[in-house]
């Protein structure tokens, strides 16, 4: 499972608009630059996301929907290129995964994501956004000559999907810090307390076998919006 963490970009402070409460301040002009910058860069290394779920602060969602809105602009023709943390020599052609053309993903706005985070709550949505929020249970059915109470090939088949399903999913969550640095230490199992800092815009992909963790996940890459953008020139 591939979970991708980004912090909203530059927001408008209170005091510089009709806003009245923080949950309101949106992004500003820059911000919204930015992020359509570095998304392109990371659409054009071969990003991709299965999901995007989304604090509903108005500075999250903005930024969670302009990534959308480039994913869903861009061409196979434009998904080019090596993606952070790829092997020497291995390009990535229309969207990642080679030749994905599935549809961009809408944003799903979630209070899992709100400052605070509610870890819990986050996880059942991520992998029913991967599509296991329910394990298929089916009675074990002996095959011909078999022994009752073993697993039958149809259902090692379908525990195996499951799992191929759970590996491949790419989810961006996008929300606030300290929140953002302190979900990244504890996916990478780091101890209680340490947390890695993210600046405004900043994004982040941890690999995991699934969620919640049973081991510490992989720290792929971590880009700063800047740099993220760079990956499109």
């Amino acid at each position: 499972m591939q979970i991708y963490l980004m912090r909203h970009a530059i927001a408008a402070d209170l005091g510089d608009g009709p806003w009245k409460r923080d949950a309101e301040r949106p992004l500003t002009k820059e911000g919204i630059r930015r992020t359509h910058r570095a998304a392109e860069g990371l659409v054009s290394a071969g990003v991709v996301f299965d999901a995007i779920l989304s604090s509903p602060l108005v500075r999250a969602r903005e930024t969670a929907g302009i990534v959308a809105e480039v994913l869903e602009d861009a061409t196979p023709s434009t998904r080019r290129g090596k993606a952070p943390g790829a092997r020497g020599g291995e390009e990535h052609h229309g969207r990642a995964h080679g030749g994905d053309d599935r549809a961009a993903p809408a944003v799903l706005l979630t209070d899992a994501l709100a400052p605070g985070l509610h870890l819990d709550e986050l996880y059942r949505l991520v992998r029913r956004a991967a599509g296991l929020q329910k394990a298929r249970q089916e009675p074990a059915r002996p095959a011909a000559g078999g022994i009752a109470g073993h697993r039958t090939d149809r259902s090692a088949g379908t525990a195996g999907k499951e799992r191929d399903a759970e590996h491949e999913a790419r989810i961006l969550l996008v929300g606030h810090e300290p929140d953002m640095g302190w979900l990244a230490a504890h996916l990478l199992g780091l101890p209680g307390g340490h947390s890695l800092p993210f600046k405004k815009g900043a994004i982040a992909r941890i690999d995991l076998e699934q969620l919640p963790p049973v081991s510490p996940g992989r720290l792929v890459w971590m880009l700063t919006a800047p740099l993220a953008a760079k990956l499109g020139s």
